[in-house]
């Protein structure tokens, strides 16, 4: 019996496009995470806990809707994703604000401004830890 060249042909491309379809997807997945070895703080965090003055972050592809988080960016630029407005009575609301940052050895300087405040805030803490999954800082 013979049977057409041509007829298992469709299945063939349609599983090789489904195969190319999840390469790029699994390569979409890790490019959010990149890390760069020599600048771990870079990227996005959200706040998994803390313990009296030290706050523990995870590593995100991008921040919670409903929590705090940061985005450190290669340029100096800060987003703080923290309580909208000065009020944290529930239910809360939270806000993207910008600012900058820099490090200097463990000490972490950022400059944030709000909506509600006449001047920029100034903030001091120490990296206690940074790797690819974990940042952990103390505030002063």
């Amino acid at each position: 019996m013979f049977t057409h060249p041509m007829s298992t042909h469709p299945i063939k491309r349609r599983l090789l496009l489904l195969a190319i379809g999840l390469a790029g997807l699994a390569a979409c997945s890790k490019e959010e995470l990149a890390i760069d070895p020599n600048h771990p703080l870079l990227g996005t965090w959200v706040q998994a806990g803390y313990e009296g003055n030290t706050i523990i972050y995870t590593r995100a592809s991008r921040l919670k809707d409903d929590g705090y988080g940061l985005i450190f960016q290669a340029d100096g630029q800060l987003v703080m994703r923290q309580v909208a407005g000065w009020c944290g009575t529930p239910p809360l609301v939270y806000a993207n604000y910008e600012g900058r940052w820099n490090l200097s050895g463990s000490t972490l300087q950022t400059t944030m401004h709000y909506q509600w405040m006449p001047s920029a805030t100034k903030q001091t803490s120490q990296v206690i830890s940074v790797d690819g999954k974990r940042l952990v800082l103390a505030y002063q």
